[in-house]
């Protein structure tokens, strides 16, 4: 017989951008890769470094991928 639970599973918060690699999906500088810095409003952040090099530019997070965070260790050839 399954357990039924006391409370619905509420969806768990996103993990924050600030610090992660982001690939550029959409407007001028699509294809690039960069590295979020700051937190300018709810949904825009201040890009740069990287592929970027000294430029810094402002993204909506719906234009950014955000790189896949990993704590496995790779593996040896």
């Amino acid at each position: 017989m399954p357990v039924v639970k006391a409370y619905p599973d509420f969806p768990s918060a996103p993990a924050s951008l600030l610090g992660r690699c982001v690939y550029i999906k959409r407007g001028p500088y699509q294809g690039r890769t960069a590295k979020v810095l700051r937190k300018m409003t709810e949904d825009t952040y201040q890009v740069g470094q990287q592929e970027l090099g000294a430029e810094l530019i402002v993204v909506r997070r719906d234009d950014v991928i955000a790189g896949r965070r990993s704590n496995r260790k790779k593996r040896a050839k």
